[in-house]
C-alpha cells in the first residue's frame, strides 16, 4: 500500500483495519477531524456564501470536496492522494470521495485507507454526493503540483471555475484537475463546466 506505507512512515503505526493496513494515516486523521462531530462548529461555513466577495476575509472557513476518478488505478492513486493532504491538514479539503469505474485491483482497499468515500455509481453521483458547495475533480493518474492549494484559493475567491492540465493541438483542454461550484458541475456536467472554466498555470 503506497499510501499506507507513506504515512506509516511518517507518522508511526496506527490502528489497523481488519486487513491489517493501517489507517492512522495522515489524510485519513485529516479528513476525520473535518467530518467529526466537531467538525462543523455553529457559524462554520463551507458553502458558497463563504465565498461572499462583500464580506471581509471571503475564504475563512471556505472547503473543497475531492472528487477522483478511478479504474484499476492502484499503481497512481497512492501519490494522487498524497498530495492532498497538506491541503487536508489546512483545512482547505474537508472530503476526498473516490467515484471508481469497477476496480478490480487495490484502489478501493487504498481509498479506504486513506479516509476516502468509494462511490461506485459513476461521476455524476459521486458529485452530487459531495458536502461542500465547490469540487475539485481530479484524475488518479494526476499529483497536483506544489502551489496548486494557493492557486484554488485564488480562483475561489475571484468566484470562477478553473482548471489545469494540458491544451491540446486543437485547442481543447486536457483537464487533469477542474475546480467548479457543485452547482454547475450538477448543471452541465464535467465538460460544459470545463467549457466555462479558466486555465490555471501551474
Amino acid at each position: 500500500m503506497i499510501l499506507g506505507m507513506m504515512m506509516a512512515a511518517a507518522l508511526g503505526a496506527g490502528e489497523a483495519n481488519a486487513n491489517g493496513k493501517p489507517l492512522d494515516t495522515a489524510l485519513h486523521r485529516a479528513l476525520a477531524r473535518r467530518n467529526g462531530p466537531s467538525a462543523d462548529p455553529p457559524g462554520a461555513d463551507s458553502g458558497s456564501s463563504a465565498l461572499d466577495p462583500r464580506r471581509p476575509g471571503a475564504l475563512q472557513g471556505s472547503m473543497i470536496s475531492v472528487v477522483i476518478e478511478t479504474h484499476d488505478s492502484d499503481r497512481s492513486l497512492g501519490q494522487c492522494l498524497a498530495a492532498l493532504v497538506s491541503a487536508a491538514v489546512d483545512g482547505l479539503v474537508r472530503e476526498v470521495i473516490v467515484a471508481d469505474a469497477g476496480s478490480t485491483d487495490d484502489t478501493l482497499e487504498i481509498a479506504d485507507d486513506a479516509g476516502a468515500t468509494v462511490v461506485k455509481a459513476g461521476l455524476d453521483a459521486a458529485c452530487g454526493s459531495a458536502r461542500c458547495d465547490w469540487l475539485l475533480i481530479v484524475k488518479a493518474d494526476h499529483v497536483a503540483p506544489e502551489g496548486w492549494d494557493a492557486a484554488v484559493h485564488k480562483a475561489m475567491r475571484a468566484n470562477h471555475a478553473a482548471w489545469w492540465g494540458r491544451a491540446s493541438l486543437l485547442g481543447k483542454p486536457d483537464a487533469q484537475a477542474l475546480l467548479a461550484p457543485k452547482t454547475v458541475v450538477e448543471a452541465l456536467g464535467f465538460q460544459g463546466a470545463l467549457k466555462k472554466a479558466k486555465r490555471l498555470k501551474l
